[in-house]
């Protein structure tokens, strides 16, 4: 795990960067890489490295790592799980190693198998590699978005970055808030690839490759998850099935040469990696948060799973109290808005583990792919109850059904957004809506998204839409809260070879009912009503492994890692980062009509139960814009604490 940067330029003055400025930028993501920086510098090409060590902690993995030939070097960000496999193969080809990590084989494996070693690698990564020999520098990305990736096309130079942090001192002066970029946000939590909350940057997309040659890119899709053809065992082998491809995908994802740790909630997904990681031996210690409001903590369920297991807890204290200027060093931490109720936390936690460990193992991925959010994996059954007529009420039109053409895809969007989208395009300014356009672009990336699968049912295509949709956005929060302490996050669940195991599993084995009663039940009652009161998620994962977990494990709700925003906002301290929001001259002001943003705020967004994390959204973007994009003639450094 590593932060990595670089540029390459045509022309006379190729990049245009000196060692020193391309140094500076390396520098910024030093968090990443606290054990060692490196720099390979010629006028047309440098390529940077913040180094931390997880693999192979001698001399031996430093980088940029040049090839045998001396014709390849390369930056890498993240870990090849099975290198071990691939370098007995490559030996076999007559390849020779020095050291014992992984950034060497996954070089010499490029040199051997071109792009086509990506198909091989089991992991998590980015990585940039420079051809001398053709004057190309290519970019990949895992095939989840595990690991981040942003570029950055500017004349004749191109320049890429594990983030947003490392290419904004290339700009000619601060960037601009891209608007397409905020609605998205403002809809999703986080923004698709390939856009970025900057107009200037872009970011990889998953599963793609990049190659940029004498000023000419050209990209790519290496891995798609609609295109995965697997057959599953039949329904009498598929528990013992899939707790073998858990055991095997754990066993992968947690060799280290460093010490392992895990977050630990309580809940089955973080539950069965901490058995298995036992059960190897791997676990120097859990941790959890807790939250100094009553009713938020997770402590209790996670402490039954540490004693069962005889592994060590730590909890580890949060708030949400947060102040301006604490919100303005999390946005720089994260060159993002704070978009989840929960990142607050994640931050806390990472620090605490950094004191202990360098990796840290988390459950993200279970959900999506085994049913875990039941209310929207319940949606084929919602769309048979209308079919039927069995709905007490008809759903609205709203610009979700107007926009999308899908109702399907609207009904999902629906309980999904924090924001809800005519709430959005209603507090819009008049300018900013006609640019917006309905948000067109934001609905034909979600269309497309929506109808890649071909010939499949609507519960893989759920499965596919959250994956490639929700997953991306968890694992940028994942990665900028862990990375910024210096710890790696690792993401068992999301080993390739058990994500398309687990993508072409039937809903009845991931979803079900607690008997025909229950389903008949649920025809007059809306899903969150039934939901995880009447059906069982993730029912083949607690058959797989009830065996090796405390029963209130096995029963105990799905708890989102709440945090209490709804009550903070109630008390007298949010006033202060409110006011942010609402005074004269807030940044959100040139998005937002500043009458209609009053007037919502006022009615606590007309009511809505969910008013606390769309209020915090909007707190975090007013920050973010105020510390990365100040006005037009107004400079900020965003190293400075004088922001807000």
């Amino acid at each position: 795990m590593c932060g990595i940067w670089g540029a390459v330029g045509t022309g006379q003055n190729g990049h245009g960067l000196d060692r020193e400025a391309a140094g500076d930028c390396v520098r910024l993501l030093r968090h990443r890489g606290p054990d060692g920086e490196g720099l390979w510098w010629t006028p047309r090409t440098v390529l940077g490295h913040t180094r931390l060590a997880i693999f192979d902690t001698t001399d031996n993995a430093v980088q940029p790592m040049t090839s045998e030939d001396g014709l390849l070097r390369i930056v890498f960000n993240g870990e090849v799980f099975n290198h071990a496999e691939i370098r007995s193969e490559l030996e076999c080809l007559g390849h020779r190693f020095r050291g014992t990590g992984d950034t060497e084989v996954l070089l010499a494996a490029y040199r051997q198998w071109g792009l086509a070693v990506l198909d091989r690698l089991n992991g998590m990564f980015a990585l940039a590699i420079w051809d001398r020999a053709d004057g190309s520098l290519t970019l990949a990305r895992d095939r989840f978005g595990i690991k981040p990736l942003y570029y950055l096309r500017q004349g004749e130079r191109f320049a890429f970055c594990s983030e947003p942090k490392g290419l904004l001192p290339l700009l000619p002066g601060p960037p601009t808030a891209d608007i397409q970029g905020i609605s998205a946000f403002l809809s999703l939590r986080h923004v698709p690839a390939p856009r970025t909350l900057f107009t200037e940057l872009r970011q990889l997309p998953p599963g793609s490759w990049l190659r940029w040659r004498d000023d000419d890119v050209t990209t790519g899709v290496w891995w798609d998850l609609a295109r995965q053809r697997t057959t599953p065992p039949p329904p009498w082998r598929r528990a013992a099935a899939l707790r073998r491809v858990v055991e095997e995908a754990v066993d992968a994802w947690s060799r280290s040469d460093v010490p392992v740790s895990a977050y630990l909630s309580g809940g089955l997904d973080s539950s069965i990696l901490v058995s298995e990681l036992g059960r190897l031996g791997r676990c120097a210690g859990t941790y959890t948060a807790e939250y100094d409001v009553p009713g938020y903590s997770e402590a209790d369920g996670a402490a039954e799973v540490a004693a069962d297991l005889s592994l060590s807890l730590h909890v580890v204290g949060a708030r949400v109290a947060v102040s301006p200027e604490e919100l303005a060093h999390m946005a720089r931490i994260r060159d993002h808005p704070l978009g989840m109720h929960n990142e607050v936390a994640l931050i806390r936690l990472a620090q605490a583990v950094s004191s202990a460990a360098r990796v840290v193992v988390c459950g993200e991925g279970a959900d999506e792919l085994f049913a875990g959010y039941g209310r929207l994996y319940r949606l084929p059954f919602e769309v048979r109850k209308r079919r039927l007529g069995c709905r007490a009420r008809r759903p609205a039109a709203t610009g979700w059904r107007r926009h999308l053409g899908s109702p399907v895809l609207a009904q999902l969007l629906e309980e999904y957004c924090y924001i809800p989208l005519d709430t959005k395009h209603r507090l819009l300014r008049d300018d900013v809506a006609a640019r917006l356009d309905d948000d067109a672009e934001l609905m034909r990336t979600l269309r497309t998204e929506w109808n890649r699968p071909r010939r499949v049912g609507l519960h893989r295509r759920l499965t596919h839409f959250m994956v490639k949709v929700h997953l991306p956005g968890l694992l940028q929060v994942l990665d900028g809260t862990a990375m910024a302490a210096g710890v790696e996050a690792r993401v068992p669940f999301l080993d390739h070879r058990l994500v398309r195991w687990a993508y072409r599993l039937p809903q009845r084995t991931k979803l079900r009912w607690h008997g025909l009663f229950a389903a008949a039940r649920a025809l007059a009652e809306e899903p969150s009503r039934y939901s995880e009161r009447r059906d069982t998620t993730k029912w083949l994962l607690r058959r797989a492994f009830g065996d090796r977990l405390p029963d209130g494990v096995l029963t105990r709700r799905k708890l989102p890692f709440p945090a209490p925003l709804n009550e903070w906002l109630a008390g007298p301290g949010a006033a202060e980062v409110a006011r942010l929001v609402l005074d004269d001259g807030a940044r959100l002001h040139e998005i937002f009509a500043a009458d209609r943003l009053r007037e919502w705020w006022a009615g606590r967004g007309e009511g809505s139960p969910t008013f606390g994390r769309q209020a915090w959204m909007l707190m975090n973007l007013e920050v973010w814009l105020r510390v990365y994009c100040p006005p037009r003639g107004h400079v900020t450094d965003i190293t400075s604490k004088e922001v807000v």
